[in-house]
């Protein structure tokens, strides 16, 4: 089963190879007329520093034959990252340097600005320490007071248990000398 366009799109490769592989066939007849036989598959060469002498040239000639493409120094709006000059190896441009300063000066306010966030955020961490302090050593006065209530109110209601039952006990002492 076929996928959608896989048969054009692999004669159309095909039709590329073929059309690349014989520009680089007449290429090759054209630097080597006399020392090669070049078939699809195979290239034939009479003489062996003839192929490398040949094979430099063209080879020389084709990486000459693409473009370099000028690339422009890279300079931030914001001035949030480091220019990167591309025009001179050793130093910067005029237009990198006025960027580099202002990328300095935005570098040395957020550093400004990341100390005194960093300072807000210890002197609010050190008041919500205090504030915990604070309700944990007044909730632990509070609980101690209500400690000390109960244990009045149980020394209270020990004191009467234990006059009730003296009471009780007298009770039936007496009720046990009537019978």
């Amino acid at each position: 089963m076929l996928l959608f366009g896989t048969v054009s799109t692999s004669r159309q490769n095909l039709n590329q190879f073929v059309s690349h592989h014989t520009a680089i066939t007449d290429l090759w007849k054209q630097t080597f007329l006399s020392d090669i036989y070049v078939n699809p598959y195979f290239m034939f060469f009479q003489s062996y520093d003839l192929f490398f002498l040949r094979t430099s040239l063209l080879v020389d000639t084709i990486i000459m034959a693409k473009k370099k493409i000028a690339k422009n120094c890279y300079q931030s709006a914001t001035g949030s990252r480091k220019p990167k000059c591309r025009q001179s190896d050793s130093s910067f441009c005029p237009s990198c340097l006025t960027a580099l300063m202002v990328y300095e000066q935005c570098k040395a306010a957020k550093k400004v600005i990341r100390m005194q966030k960093n300072r807000e955020a210890s002197n609010r961490s050190k008041m919500r320490r205090e504030e915990r302090f604070s309700d944990i050593y007044s909730e632990n006065i509070a609980l101690t007071t209500e400690y000390e209530d109960l244990t009045l109110d149980l020394a209270v209601v020990t004191a009467a248990r234990d006059a009730m039952s003296m009471a009780v006990a007298a009770k039936l002492h007496q009720l046990a000398a009537i019978i």
